[in-house]
């Protein structure tokens, strides 16, 4: 059986501790040395002790008052200044004035004593260098921690700048559908009251399955599909014979529930109705068709009624749902308005299929 050896760490050593471990360390090299050097040196090694406790002692400060590690570290790197500048003056000092003091010594002895004098320093830097790394890595630390918070807190500030946009934005597209239906409802109330208050009938039955979905962030493809046939049933009250509506879906049920941002549909059938049906005279075809694939969900509304005009794609309307797109979708999604062949217009709404969509 064998077993494990844990040795303790020295990090977590009291500073008595830690005195008693790093005196004998430096003090077993110089016994049995002459008497002079030996007490020379004994001398230097208390002195980068000294030293040692003194900037272990303001860590500690600093620590206990919770300032951060920056400041510890320019606390310590004052002391290394005045360390340098100490042990300087005392080598000077000593290569100078010890020939009066000790007149019959050789230079060899004269530059022993300077190298005693230059061993506290090294004493000193021996037991604080690895602080000031520790220190270092610690401040490297902190400083990492502080650029992932703010970068955190930047993503969070455009995330809910970019739901504030995009509600502001859904909410420019609700009162423009209102007010059309509206105002279609007052010119229908003197001339064709049945209609009106039919219109009225499909509004408010409108309203009640669209309200929750308009003030969601999501909805889903059958709602949004049940959304833009009450506004088509609307619209056929109001324009009657003249127009005729198609809806190629044919979705399973998983399809059915493919979850989507709300009130993207409705734009392009709304620009349907403006541009194609009003415009034209005659009667007016508009069909809506659905494909889902593994990644993407394409929704096209095309109708042959007026044609294509500068202004057909330019509303309020369909810039919103542009702007939607690019605020969730980036470069993953698009809304075309272009011209068919064979006269209309035809809209194209494809948006990427979510992560939880394909599971």
């Amino acid at each position: 059986m064998t077993h494990e050896v844990s040795f303790p760490n020295p990090a977590k050593l009291s500073l008595p501790r830690r005195f008693l471990l790093t005196t004998p360390i430096l003090t077993i090299p110089w016994l049995g040395k002459p008497l002079l050097l030996s007490s020379l040196m004994s001398v230097a090694i208390v002195v980068g002790l000294l030293m040692w406790l003194v900037v272990t002692l303001f860590r500690r400060f600093d620590a206990a008052r919770n300032r951060p590690v920056v400041r510890s570290w320019a606390r310590i790197t004052h002391f290394g200044a005045v360390m340098v500048t100490v042990s300087v003056v005392c080598s000077s000092a000593a290569f100078y004035l010890l020939p009066l003091w000790m007149p019959n010594n050789s230079v060899i002895e004269l530059g022993i004593v300077t190298f005693v004098l230059l061993h506290a320093l090294f004493v000193a830097t021996f037991l604080i260098l690895p602080r000031l790394a520790q220190d270092a890595y610690l401040m490297s630390e902190q400083n990492a921690e502080r650029r992932n918070a703010e970068q955190l807190r930047v993503a969070s500030l455009e995330r809910s700048l970019a739901m504030s946009e995009l509600k502001t934005l859904q909410a420019q597209i609700e009162p423009h559908f209102l007010y059309n239906v509206l105002a279609n409802v007052q010119s229908m109330i003197a001339h064709a009251p049945t209609t009106a208050d039919a219109m009225l009938t499909h509004l408010i039955d409108y309203l009640k399955h669209a309200l929750p979905s308009m003030r969601a962030g999501e909805s889903t493809l059958r709602a949004e599909l049940d959304l833009a046939r009450s506004y088509l049933s609307i619209a056929q009250l109001r324009f009657g014979d003249r127009l005729s509506v198609t809806v190629n879906e044919n979705l399973h049920d998983d399809a059915a529930v493919f979850a989507m941002p709300p009130m993207l549909l409705l734009p392009l059938v709304e620009n349907a109705i403006k541009h194609g049906v009003e415009g034209k005279p005659g009667a007016v075809h508009v069909e809506i068709d659905v494909k889902l694939s593994s990644e993407t969900l394409t929704i096209s509304v095309s109708d042959d009624g007026l044609g294509f005009k500068q202004t057909s794609g330019s509303g309020i309307g369909i810039a919103n749902v542009r702007e939607r797109l690019a605020a969730l979708y980036r470069d993953g999604a698009y809304v075309n308005v272009a011209p068919q062949d064979g006269g209309g217009v035809i809209s194209t709404l494809c948006i990427p299929v979510a992560e939880k969509n394909k599971a």
